[in-house]
């Protein structure tokens, strides 16, 4: 170590060799404590400009994230796509809307049972089966398929 370098001047030069390194490397590769070191780290922060772009560095825009797990949402997209006149089982629906994750499509019919009540339907269309399957379709084709029922 050159006499009279400050501990702030000694992080400065690790650094410049090695911008890549934290406060932990840079105080093993000094000889001093992690909490002597810190203090003089630059701050590196996710605000636009602090901290340079790289690669390995992957933003998520919230539309993604809501776009991912918003099963609600997604659900009244799928409705819209749905034709006229037809229905869909509710596993085949149900891997349209999520992949298959029952739970979280549950949960979702669940939590806004009131805005989806006129798009489902329980309903027993073989003789085999032995409970009624529940089917998605339009509010048309529910409501049709109600009024047939309820002859």
């Amino acid at each position: 170590m050159k006499a009279g370098r400050s501990i702030a001047d000694r992080v400065k030069a690790s650094l410049a060799r090695n911008p890549n390194k934290n406060a932990y490397d840079v105080a093993k590769s000094l000889g001093l404590r992690v909490g002597d070191v810190k203090p003089h780290m630059p701050d590196i922060g996710i605000e636009a400009g602090s901290a340079p772009a790289s690669p390995a560095m992957k933003v998520i825009a919230l539309s993604e994230v809501r776009e991912k797990l918003d099963i609600a949402a997604r659900i009244r997209k799928c409705l819209k796509t749905l034709k006229n006149g037809s229905l869909m089982a509710e596993p085949e629906f149900r891997t349209l809307v999520c992949g298959g994750d029952a739970n979280r499509f549950r949960r979702a019919v669940e939590n806004n049972v009131d805005e989806f009540r006129p798009y489902f339907t329980r309903l027993r269309l073989g003789m085999e089966e032995r409970e009624p399957r529940m089917y998605w379709g339009t509010r048309a084709a529910i409501a049709e398929v109600e009024r047939l029922k309820n002859l």
